[in-house]
């Protein structure tokens, strides 16, 4: 059984030279820059300028994507039963209303009345008489 010799791959394509960070030159650079130098490797010394530029890139990438990410909005008061109605909605389950709008009263099966409370803190079943 002869077997086929098979050429090489060819050799991929150079990769274009990265443009330089924005902040080339800021002290955060030079702080990596000098901490490269005054590294215990002839590598590290021989590429501390190539450390500096990767280090303040990835920086740049990472509060690239801090600034993409969804924030979360912190208030202070309570929402309003028609918000919590639409998030319970869009989430695509059963929409009930929040736990502060829902009845007060407990059923036999020792758990919260799901009806919205109208008179008060009770659903209209439930209204103490």
């Amino acid at each position: 059984m002869a077997h086929r010799i098979r050429p090489s791959p060819p050799p991929p394509a150079p990769r274009p030279a990265l443009a330089p960070p924005t902040d080339r030159g800021s002290p955060l650079w030079q702080n990596v820059y000098k901490a490269a130098l005054k590294a215990d490797t002839e590598e590290a010394r021989l590429y501390a300028e190539k450390l500096a530029d990767s280090a303040l890139r990835a920086r740049e990438k990472s509060v690239a994507l801090m600034a993409s990410k969804h924030k979360i909005l912190v208030t202070k008061e309570p929402p309003k039963p028609i918000e919590t109605v639409a998030v319970a909605a869009a989430k695509k389950g059963r929409v009930l209303p929040s736990a502060a709008c829902r009845c007060q009263a407990m059923t036999l099966e020792n758990r919260q009345c799901g009806f919205k409370a109208t008179c008060g803190d009770f659903c209209k079943k439930h209204t103490p008489t």
